[in-house]
């Protein structure tokens, strides 16, 4: 699947992932000995560093006109940022993902647009300004979509919402929650808190898509590139694998995944529903609940957990299997595409300088080469200024290269099974062009098409008018 990718052409590329397996490190390390314990000072100073330290690196890969004018931005832009919701919005932004996103969107003021760079007083200073409002704009813009959104999920997700299939919808919308940092909203959700079989199922899901499906779609991805983007995307794999039961670096991941592989982030959403319908209809076993789910870690219940009986098997092989299933089907739905309209864009560019008053050899010709050979074509036609063209295989016909020779765009009869191209003029001489080339090549010129004459009313009125003459001279002499 062709995603909008980092632009990683070395090996140095990977140095992006380092914040985030430090953070996986520290936070396993701190969790064990309990020296800095989730929502803690120590904790969240540690969030705050790695989070930096992620900008700045990803900040050296993107192309800029004033590189060092550009971290600098980003540096003030984050740490501002980071300020303002930890002052204002403490409880609400678990993660710093939307920071992230914010201070990074600053590098878009200083990408580079010409081979000259202006480097005057002027430029810098302005370029400073612009990379300083864009982020706090874009900040504003996603608080302002989370606050709408916190509504709609107050007003949506009612008991009678949740408790029933519709449940289904909740699974990506926490995915989607959790890549902006801010999945503690659903968490909070009174009506989630009910014992019903559709709500255990959610979490469940949840946790597997996080655990196994995130690995598995960035891994499968990885056989779409070659050299440093297969690695990157490798290493990404083994390191959401790790990291799945860390919070911010499961927000961070999914951050990496949205901003620059948003095809691989759609298979991931697509794949958390199935997940969700197989825990349900499976019924498989209650591994957390939304009180234990990334706040902000990943914690299971220590009396259910995984039983290993045939649902739980069943569940862990879907979101294992399908994520890369679906990468494989849009992947190769993209390429049949992509080769289809090349295809359309080499017969257009073959044919620009034929139209509707070119030769009839010269129409002739294109139409050949629009039905895609001469080995194509079983039998020509025409009915008045039409031209019925008989193929074998209709989808290698290029309607875009038909419409460039015909008077109205070509279209195709489904009843028949024949294409119809409007000649004008030109339609006789260039259904004897095409006829004479399929006698040539031992094939009848008419195909399987058999079609009535030209209908002309001077004819028909002169046949009708030396009919009646004749039975009335008939009539006479028999008197």
């Amino acid at each position: 699947m062709q995603d909008y990718t980092l632009r990683i052409s070395e090996w140095r590329g990977c140095l992006m992932l380092l914040p985030l397996v430090l953070f996986a490190l520290v936070s396993a390390a701190t969790a064990r000995t309990g020296i800095a314990l989730p929502g803690s000072f120590a904790f969240n100073v540690m969030s705050v560093t790695m989070a930096l330290l992620f900008c700045v690196i990803a900040s050296r890969f993107i192309p800029s006109r004033n590189s060092s004018l550009q971290i600098v931005c980003v540096i003030v832009s984050f740490c501002a940022l980071v300020g303002f919701d930890l002052t204002k919005y403490p409880t609400d932004f678990q993660f710093l993902t939307v920071c992230i996103s914010s201070a990074l969107s600053s590098t878009l003021v200083f990408l580079p647009y010409n081979d000259i760079q202006d480097n005057n007083q002027e430029d810098t200073f302005r370029l400073c300004v612009y990379g300083l409002i864009l982020p706090a704009a874009v900040h504003f813009l996603i608080m302002t979509i989370v606050r709408e959104l916190d509504s709609f999920i107050t007003l949506t997700f009612t008991s009678d919402f949740v408790t029933s299939f519709l449940a289904v919808a909740v699974v990506p919308c926490f995915t989607l929650m959790q890549t902006m940092g801010v999945s503690g909203l659903i968490n909070a959700v009174e009506s989630l808190q009910y014992p019903d079989l559709h709500i255990l199922a959610i979490p469940g899901a949840i946790t597997l898509t996080n655990l196994i499906s995130l690995p598995a779609v960035i891994i499968a991805s990885s056989f779409e590139y070659h050299g440093g983007k297969r690695v990157f995307l490798t290493l990404f794999g083994c390191l959401a694998a790790i990291s799945a039961n860390s919070g911010p670096c499961v927000s961070a991941e999914l951050m990496v995944l949205l901003i620059f592989f948003p095809g691989t982030y759609a298979c991931l959403l697509l794949s958390s529903v199935f997940v969700y319908m197989c825990a349900l209809t499976t019924r498989a076993s209650v591994i957390t609940n939304f009180y234990l789910l990334y706040q902000p870690n990943l914690t299971l219940l220590k009396t259910t957990g995984f039983s290993f009986n045939s649902a739980d098997l069943i569940c862990i092989a879907v979101a294992a299997v399908l994520p890369p299933l679906f990468f494989l089907f849009s992947s190769v739905f993209l390429r049949h595409r992509a080769r289809s309209l090349s295809r359309n864009r080499r017969s257009i560019s073959r044919d620009l300088n034929v139209g509707m008053r070119s030769r009839p050899d010269l129409i002739a010709l294109a139409i050949l080469k629009a039905c895609g050979g001469l080995s194509n074509l079983s039998g020509v036609n025409r009915q008045g200024r039409e031209l019925l063209l008989d193929t074998r295989r209709i989808d290698l016909v290029s309607e875009l290269s038909l419409s460039r020779v015909c008077a109205r765009h070509p279209r195709y009869d489904r009843l028949r099974g024949y294409m119809v191209c409007d000649l004008g003029a030109n339609c006789a001489l260039v259904s004897e062009r095409l006829r004479a080339l399929l006698r040539s090549c031992g094939l009848p010129p008419g195909g399987r098409l058999h079609m009535s004459q030209d209908f002309s009313i001077r004819d028909y009125l002169i046949a009708k008018h030396q009919n009646s003459k004749g039975e009335r001279d008939d009539s006479r002499s028999s008197k």
